[in-house]
């Protein structure tokens, strides 16, 4: 698979059920598109990207290393748009704040 948030979740419900899994970051798929970007041109381009012997996979991430990525993410983001929209800020780090992905596990 193309790796994504969404192909994590996938990747590792399938690793549940005893699939080996295998994600292919999309940098390494693009070279092997050959026309329009359709659903059937990407699965053929991941068929021949992941016959590659010199392939490089991305490891499944846990929940918990997703999490920590969207924290990165709207850290980062959020000193672009945080100074020019101080309220929008606030309503989205205290909605963020409560949900369940910023909450300590373990």
């Amino acid at each position: 698979m193309e790796a994504c948030g969404g192909a994590h979740h996938w990747a590792r419900a399938l690793q549940a059920h005893g699939f080996t899994v295998k994600l292919i970051a999309p940098q390494f798929v693009k070279p092997y598109v050959k026309s329009n970007k359709n659903d059937a041109n990407d699965a053929e381009a991941i068929c021949e990207a992941m016959s590659r012997p010199n392939m490089r996979f991305v490891a499944v991430k846990t929940i918990e290393q997703q999490d920590i990525q969207a924290v990165h993410r709207v850290r980062h983001h959020s000193r672009r748009w945080a100074p020019r929209y101080p309220r929008r800020w606030n309503r989205s780090y205290a909605a963020f704040s409560t949900s369940s992905c910023h909450s300590s596990r373990g």
